[in-house]
């Protein structure tokens, strides 16, 4: 039975995620994105993002290593928004990394701008399937059923329209990093 109730929960959460995935990119197809820009540290989405997967990290009991550079500015976000597109980062790179494996943060200012980097260990992305990562509907490597396909065109959105950027650099064989 407890078996039972645990696949249920994943499926009723995997479920939940798609109808919100849905429900968020249909406020972008409308050009109705609602921000809520405030003053953000940098800090505060690491420490809200880790706290939402961590659980699912503990599963494959991945380990994090972070990197923050001292004295990073407050930064003008929408820190619900930012945290939406790191957790979804970071929910790929615990899916793709092996068991026991590390996933490391940077974050970083340059050119007065501050940057937050997800480097995992997984298969990484073929040049060709990069191109389309962030395409809605869109999943590249290995299909699994663990998504929509919808996470990381959602990200771009989001990004995007507080200003910002968002990239991969990966190589088939030797992991990814998002930096956003």
């Amino acid at each position: 039975q407890s078996e039972v109730i645990g696949s249920l929960r994943q499926q009723s959460n995997r479920l939940s995620r798609g109808i919100n995935e849905l429900l968020d990119y249909s406020q972008i197809e409308t050009g109705n994105i609602k921000l809520n820009f405030i003053r953000v540290k940098p800090e505060d989405v690491i420490e809200l993002g880790v706290t939402a997967v961590v659980m699912q990290a503990a599963e494959k009991n991945i380990h994090f290593e972070t990197e923050i550079e001292e004295n990073l500015p407050e930064v003008r976000a929408d820190l619900e928004k930012v945290v939406f597109v790191f957790v979804n980062i970071l929910n790929n790179a615990i899916r793709y990394s092996k068991q026991n494996d590390e996933i490391k943060f940077i974050v970083n200012k340059g050119n007065g701008e501050v940057f937050f980097s997800i480097i995992d260990n997984g298969p990484g992305i073929s040049k060709e399937d990069q191109e389309k990562l962030f395409q809605r509907f869109t999943q590249v490597g290995k299909k699994s059923r663990q998504g929509w396909g919808l996470g990381l065109a959602i990200s771009k959105e989001f990004i995007q329209a507080q200003g910002g950027k968002i990239w991969v650099e990966s190589e088939v064989g030797q992991g990814s990093k998002f930096i956003f």
